[in-house]
């Protein structure tokens, strides 16, 4: 059964390789699968959930399984590398430690996951990042702390607060995050670039 079973595993992701399967193409249905690998239907629906959970397909309730767009159209190649995304290597994040956790936090915590909580962020969370500051020699307290919901929103906040000596200006390097450039045109923030060269920011 493990040899049909990445055998239709293989034959799947050759199909998408080779363009036989594109975005959006309905796979086989499992009956077909099972007739062609000489396997039971039971194997092939293995193979389909573990291609689903690494996102090669997805399901239609009543239908069958699709290719997925992302698959297709977003896969980096083995020696690129996305500077664009401005985020990790897609390839090497750990999917089911986060579900794991993920799992864990709804059990845990699922009626301040799914209400309204205060604007700075769940406080015990903030308790323990304020723990963590202080092995980093960073001392401050939970109340001084705020979760944002990533960069671009961390980028925003402090974009728009005022400087303690009231100047406007903003110098960033360049190139620079690009981010961080929409953030400051959408405020209207006067920007100047510095030049960074191999020996660093050229003051």
């Amino acid at each position: 059964m493990t040899t049909k079973y990445r055998g239709i595993l293989e034959w799947v992701k050759q199909q998408i390789e080779d363009e036989q399967l594109k975005t959006g193409d309905k796979l086989p249905s499992i009956r077909l699968l099972a007739e062609q690998f000489q396997c039971s239907k039971n194997t092939v629906v293995k193979a389909l959930v573990e291609l689903e959970q690494q996102h090669v397909v997805y399901a239609k309730p009543k239908s069958g399984y699709y290719v997925v767009d992302y698959y297709q159209t977003a896969r980096p190649h083995e020696n690129d590398i996305d500077f664009l995304s401005a985020g990790p290597d897609k390839r090497i994040m750990p999917y089911e430690d986060f579900q794991h956790c993920m799992n864990q936090a709804i059990d845990h915590y699922k009626e301040q996951l799914f209400t309204y909580s205060e604007q700075q962020g769940l406080f015990s969370l903030r308790k323990e990042l304020a723990k963590y500051l202080q092995q980093l020699q960073v001392f401050t307290k939970p109340e001084r702390l705020v979760i944002t919901s990533g960069s671009q929103q961390a980028l925003h906040i402090l974009s728009i607060m005022p400087f303690p000596n009231g100047k406007k200006n903003v110098l960033i390097e360049q190139p620079t995050y690009f981010g961080m450039i929409d953030t400051l045109q959408l405020n209207q923030i006067p920007t100047l670039g510095i030049e960074l060269t191999m020996e660093g920011i050229d003051f």
